[in-house]
């Protein structure tokens, strides 16, 4: 469903699926703006303007023991047509680059590749310069994105989360280690590291405002980045 956010009345609803974990990913492909959603059986675009179907992406989730949808992380648009995804949980676990073609008033999808890695349980991957950065479950990788070849891997993290910073990653473990990483494809370079928190830590780091946000299941932080290499 889209909301008019003004006033909350509905502007269109469209579709219909079990819902998993994933956030909406909004992107414009092919010169027509659209909403990328990550539901329980894969993805579907929906057009952002009256929310008519413009392509799907199948990839079942579902666990087999539970039968609950479990596509947690959101997808990664990489421009100008091309869409990460990856699963951590279910049938179906790994990742995949998909290319988003339009051939006049309809799109077609195209598999680039797909691998049984950088499997996403907790929270998304990020791309930077060519590469992306996630956690294959407990593994922290960079993999080549046009490619899906493993550049390096470091473990200490758990299943933990990250962001982008100017050619940097903020990394948050699962176990409250955070740690400064040079968003680089020849290696594991890690700059700083301490412990900001204890126990679980699964939600990731937050940047506004020169202040960098984290929480655990109990406790939020905040630390003051504004003055950070001033001496």
């Amino acid at each position: 469903m889209a909301f008019n956010k003004s006033n909350g009345e509905v502007v269109w609803a469209s579709q219909s699926d079990a819902a998993a974990y994933s956030s909406p990913l909004a992107a414009t492909i092919g010169g027509v703006r659209q909403v990328v959603f990550f539901s329980a059986s894969g993805l579907f675009s929906l057009a952002d303007d009256d929310g008519r179907l413009l392509w799907t992406y199948d990839w079942n989730s579902a666990c087999p023991a539970t039968g609950i949808p479990m596509n947690v992380a959101q997808p990664i648009f990489i421009a100008p047509d091309k869409v990460f995804l990856s699963g951590g949980f279910g049938t179906k676990t790994g990742s995949a680059v998909v290319r988003v073609r339009r051939q006049g008033e309809e799109f077609r999808t195209e598999t680039l590749w797909q691998a049984e890695q950088m499997r996403n349980q907790l929270n998304s991957s990020v791309f930077y310069n060519g590469h992306v950065y996630g956690f294959d479950v407990a593994i922290f990788k960079a993999i080549d994105a046009w490619t899906g070849e493993e550049k390096w891997k470091a473990r200490g993290f758990e299943r933990g989360s990250l962001l982008e910073v100017d050619g940097d990653l903020i990394v948050l473990g699962e176990n409250g280690r955070l740690a400064l990483v040079e968003a680089t494809a020849d290696g594991y370079h890690e700059t700083a590291s301490f412990q900001a928190l204890e126990g679980k830590s699964w939600t990731m780091p937050t940047l506004a405002g020169g202040r960098l946000y984290l929480r655990n299941h109990t406790e939020m932080v905040s630390l003051d980045l504004s003055t950070a290499g001033s001496g």
